[in-house]
């Protein structure tokens, strides 16, 4: 794990749309939970990542003396989640990234995964990126790589009905592109 302070992105406590934002993520965590058995079950790894977020202080500290962070390799036994802290802190000093972390799931912030790069959760995520002008949200994406979608939607599962090749189809079985000649057809 990299030693530099990770970028800050700073909301105020008590800021009503992060407040209802972490509300809805908590709301939808079975979805996410949901993906990762999925996952955890597969030949071939479909998430490209999962992770949760939460606040992180030191003990002693006051409450607005905390960072956000998110962590990934999420275990959850139906009463605990414990998870791999993803980014170096700031400024708490109980914990750094790469420590295993254990939460109730009442403590989690935000949820997220990612499938063939587009983002699936990413609640305060969303919230942030609402009051970012449409050229920091897209060098916000584009530092990240990954599909966030438009700000006002999260989305909370793939479209399963969509027309999208599997892993296989997309690398054995390609079709022509509508409107080029079928080769099967003389």
């Amino acid at each position: 794990m990299s030693e530099t302070k990770s970028k800050v992105f700073h909301a105020p406590t008590g800021d009503a749309a992060m407040e209802t934002a972490s509300a809805m993520a908590r709301e939808t965590f079975k979805y996410f939970w949901r993906e990762l058995t999925w996952e955890y079950r597969r030949i071939v790894p479909g998430l490209e990542l999962a992770a949760v977020k939460a606040a992180f202080g030191d003990d002693g500290g006051r409450p607005d003396d905390v960072e956000h962070m998110w962590a990934a390799d999420v275990r959850f036994d139906g009463d605990r989640i414990t998870a791999t802290l993803l980014n170096q802190p700031n400024h708490v000093r109980s914990v750094k990234a790469g420590d295993r972390v254990t939460l109730p799931p009442g403590e989690i912030e935000d949820w997220m995964y990612v499938m063939r790069r587009k983002v699936y959760g990413g609640f305060t995520i969303q919230t942030m990126r609402k009051q970012m002008s449409a050229s920091e949200r897209r060098a916000h994406d584009s530092a990240g790589g990954f599909d966030f979608g438009e700000p006002d939607v999260v989305q909370l599962v793939p479209d399963w009905n969509a027309k999208e090749p599997g892993i296989l189809g997309r690398h054995v079985g390609r079709k022509a592109p509508p409107g080029a000649a079928d080769p099967d057809v003389e």
